[in-house]
């Protein structure tokens, strides 16, 4: 579960440990020890909760009822979609997590790569009047068919990573982009476009110029951690 956690985070957990080891508590100041040990005990915590969170999370199953596990999934796929933590009914069972789109003034090409943990539908950059082509999941070609005006594919569970391309006379003044994605890497005739102005029609889009009156996109994120408290003698 190391894995999960950044290099500079485990670098400066080990730097505090070797500081506690080297350097005697009596010459350190009190608020910096209380500082670096509060560091240390939440960096602890969360490592220690991950792990067991992960031995949680495998299901025991007897043997006599394995036989009967697709009959009392079926029609219920969205059963292995993780959930919000406080409403389990509100499911994602498909997570786009990068696309990358470079578009010129002729030619378009696009890649996405993502999870999906229950198969099903996963909507594709563009519209009607901008379909995509020569459309790849791993090198795989894939039906691409029309839902709600939007290209989509459907796809088995498990990761994926679509490739594909876009023919036009002109650059289209607007693009759909699926809603739930991670990262977007926007290319405009050679130029990066750090700042791309979203504008949301129906349930996602974005416009590939910014408009020099846009004041920007203000974001708010909520971060939630999870501490379980033990004592080694219990």
């Amino acid at each position: 579960m190391l894995r999960l956690y950044s290099t500079f985070t485990l670098k400066r957990t080990i730097s505090i440990i070797g500081k506690f080891v080297k350097q005697p508590i009596s010459k350190m100041d009190e608020m910096e020890m209380m500082n670096q040990a509060k560091y240390l005990f939440i960096v602890l915590s969360i490592i220690f909760h991950s792990s067991t969170t992960h031995a949680n999370l495998q299901v025991y199953m007897p043997d006599e009822l394995k036989p009967w596990k697709e009959w009392i999934l079926h029609n219920k796929a969205s059963y292995q979609c993780p959930f919000d933590f406080n409403n389990d009914q509100h499911r994602h069972c498909q997570w786009i997590s990068y696309l990358s789109l470079d578009l010129t003034a002729q030619k378009s090409h696009f890649k996405m790569t993502g999870i999906v943990f229950a198969e099903q539908w996963v909507n594709l950059p563009g519209q009607n009047s901008f379909w995509p082509d020569n459309v790849l999941n791993n090198k795989t070609p894939l039906v691409i068919l029309s839902r709600n005006n939007n290209p989509g594919v459907f796809l088995p569970q498990g990761p994926f990573e679509i490739t594909g391309n876009f023919l036009y006379d002109n650059l289209p003044e607007s693009i759909f982009i699926p809603p739930d994605m991670g990262l977007l890497d926007l290319t405009l005739n050679g130029k990066t476009i750090h700042d791309p102005f979203f504008q949301k029609i129906t349930d996602y889009g974005f416009l590939p110029a910014r408009s020099k009156s846009h004041q920007g996109i203000r974001c708010m994120f909520k971060y939630f951690v999870y501490l379980l408290m033990k004592s080694p003698c219990s």
